[in-house]
């Protein structure tokens, strides 16, 4: 009963938020590349990635105070998910130590931003590390009261 609930709220909400991620002309293959990524001879990663290609719902949970942000969920496409981490690509820029919330269709996970690439206006790569992951639950939709 609560797997329906969290799937069924979670579909409800990407269906409701704003879509403006612009993916480049072809984007369709964005979305059928999943599968083990190959590491680059010059890479050193403590864990492999695979890629995941996806749509989810992201919250804001901790924020710099100088860069205040919303409380309203947004869209975003995940790219690839490591052990230690999640890649993902939204419609603007997040800044290195911010903590999110991200919510997919079989768990929810907490991350701390460590990268963010711009590729175009409404294009920002992302990543972060994993603080938490959680099996699907009704928390993963309360939004944080402002302090």
């Amino acid at each position: 009963m609560l797997e329906k609930d969290y799937k069924q709220t979670l579909a409800t909400l990407i269906d409701t938020v704003n879509w403006d991620i612009v993916l480049p002309e072809g984007h369709e293959a964005f979305f059928g590349d999943n599968g083990s990524i190959s590491p680059c001879t010059y890479e050193s990663r403590s864990s492999p990635r695979m890629r995941a290609r996806g749509r989810g719902i992201l919250y804001y949970e901790e924020t710099l105070r100088a860069f205040p942000r919303t409380q309203d969920p947004m869209g975003i496409y995940t790219m690839d998910f490591s052990k230690t981490g999640i890649g993902f690509v939204a419609s603007c820029q997040f800044l290195p130590e911010e903590v999110v919330r991200i919510v997919l269709p079989t768990f929810w996970a907490r991350l701390r931003i460590t990268r963010c690439t711009r590729n175009n206006d409404k294009r920002y790569d992302s990543g972060g590390s994993l603080i938490t992951w959680h099996q699907p639950s009704p928390e993963a939709f309360e939004t944080l009261q402002p302090s």
